[in-house]
């Protein structure tokens, strides 16, 4: 928690972030592991039950937009959505929570760069698929429309 508050960011690197983004971001930046900076700040915020990222890996969510240009951060009509890097592993943690979950909730949070890239790691959407637990999704109605 002290090398957390006392984490300085480098010069352009928080435009426009949450504040959860920017302490998740300097946790990963402290621990060097995206995967372990969220079980570290789980502990730090006294979280009941379980966060785990659906990867490990950095990824970019891009959309191909009805005439064919590849944008990200746009609202236009989009076609489809992909991950850069698109092959990406899912962290073994995630594919067997959601495996053995008794309810699967996803969100709050944007529905594309908080829900639907996490559904892009491939397995993911296998794993949601395959378990019988109920799935619930928290929508941010009140941020977007």
């Amino acid at each position: 928690l002290t090398q957390l508050f006392q984490y300085r960011f480098g010069e352009n690197q928080v435009d426009g972030h949450s504040l959860g983004n920017l302490v998740i971001a300097g946790m990963t930046n402290i621990t060097n592991d995206f995967g372990h900076a969220i079980k570290e700040l789980s502990k730090v915020l006294n979280i009941k039950g379980q966060v785990i990222p659906s990867t490990n890996a950095s990824v970019q969510l891009n959309a191909v937009m009805e005439d064919g240009e590849i944008v990200h951060g746009e609202h236009k009509k989009i076609d489809r959505v992909f991950l850069e890097p698109s092959d990406v592993e899912p962290m073994n943690e995630a594919i067997e929570a959601l495996e053995q979950a008794d309810l699967i909730v996803l969100g709050p949070g944007s529905l594309y760069t908080s829900v639907i890239s996490n559904l892009c790691v491939k397995g993911i959407s296998e794993a949601l698929l395959r378990t019988s637990a109920p799935k619930l999704y928290v929508s941010n109605v009140m941020t977007q429309p």
